[in-house]
């Protein structure tokens, strides 16, 4: 089981982002969590909010994260996946392999939406 750190407006770094290795984001109208941001630390610590619901500024993750955001490129190092209706998925590029075999095949984003977590969890654990 990983450590669930709940992230506030005033703990929201770089520093923070450089540690995640898996980037979850859903946008304001996403099915499922809508605004909520996840992040997967190399030792499996999770960090979460939602943008949405808490009293959070989205800007402040903007401005730390070049993840976060629809109109940003993919950074280098990094791979994208749509989760389907309005979900996102970024991860490092050394998981891709491995993160591919577990997932399985897929017939439409929601099955990976609802598999990626444990996945998350297992590679960083």
């Amino acid at each position: 089981m990983s450590d669930i750190i709940h992230i506030r407006n005033e703990t929201i770094t770089k520093e923070l982002f450089d540690r995640a290795q898996f980037f979850f984001w859903a946008e304001w109208g996403a099915m499922g969590d809508a605004g909520a941001v996840e992040m997967i630390a190399e030792d499996g610590s999770l960090y979460c909010c939602n943008f949405v619901r808490d009293d959070f500024d989205p800007d402040i993750i903007a401005g730390a994260c070049p993840l976060f955001g629809l109109d940003r490129p993919i950074p280098e190092g990094w791979v994208y996946h749509y989760l389907g209706m309005g979900n996102h998925l970024y991860y490092r590029v050394k998981y891709d392999e491995e993160y591919c075999r577990l997932l399985g095949v897929v017939k439409n984003p929601g099955q990976e939406y609802q598999r990626w977590h444990n996945i998350a969890l297992k590679l960083c654990s």
